[in-house]
């Protein structure tokens, strides 16, 4: 199988996307943009790639 993943954490984020080449089409996608979810799993269906992308923005206490 051909699989990669990244991940990235700052202060203010974490984000985490699993991709499967040779995947089925499935995807669990959360970016908090409603289109930017719907254009990615578009892509995933059409493409038969299995992508997993979350992205998180993490509470802060600091002032700006």
């Amino acid at each position: 199988m051909r699989n990669a993943s990244a991940e990235r954490n700052t202060k203010e984020t974490k984000i985490a996307c699993k991709i499967n080449i040779d995947g089925t089409g499935i995807s669990k996608i959360s970016t908090g943009v409603g289109f930017f979810d719907h254009m990615l799993e578009i892509f995933s269906h059409h493409s038969l790639i299995a992508v997993s992308y979350t992205h998180l923005t993490l509470p802060t206490n600091r002032e700006v």
